[in-house]
């Protein structure tokens, strides 16, 4: 009876071992560049910043941040979207390079105006600027 208990044991481990991540998908600490590559946890020049961001609401294993840099690499803005398991009606909230905000949406329903008007104020607070890498949040230490 003990081979069988063995050969149970070797397969489960075997099984756990050969798990991959997902590509594209960021998990908790981690970031992917706009190739799916795995990168740094978070680059140091924005650990100030996710101090702030990964204390706002609706984290979780879904929250997500978006870092926005200039033609230099330099970060200029973070957009964070709450991670709609954690609650009902999570925020996307834009960041500058520091942590301080410049724009707050929160989930609500709109009119279409004010959809339009909200998207004009998205697209205007990214112009310029190119997706790099998108930032999960992990245990951040003040």
């Amino acid at each position: 009876m003990l081979r069988p208990c063995l050969a149970l044991v070797a397969l489960l481990a075997g099984c756990a071992s050969t798990s991959s991540e997902p590509k594209g998908e960021s998990l908790p600490g981690q970031t992917r560049d706009a190739d799916g590559e795995t990168a740094p946890a978070i680059p140091a020049e924005l650990a100030k910043a996710f101090r702030t961001i990964c204390k706002e609401p609706c984290q979780g294993q879904f929250a997500r941040s978006v870092v926005f840099r200039d033609a230099e690499g330099k970060a200029q803005r973070i957009r964070y979207d709450g991670d709609l398991q954690a609650c009902s009606h999570p925020p996307r909230i834009y960041f500058d390079g520091e942590g301080k905000t410049v724009l707050a949406i929160p989930m609500e329903p709109v009119t279409a105006e004010v959809a339009e008007e909200i998207g004009r104020k998205q697209d205007a607070i990214v112009e310029g600027l190119t997706e790099a890498e998108t930032v999960s949040c992990p245990e951040v230490e003040n």
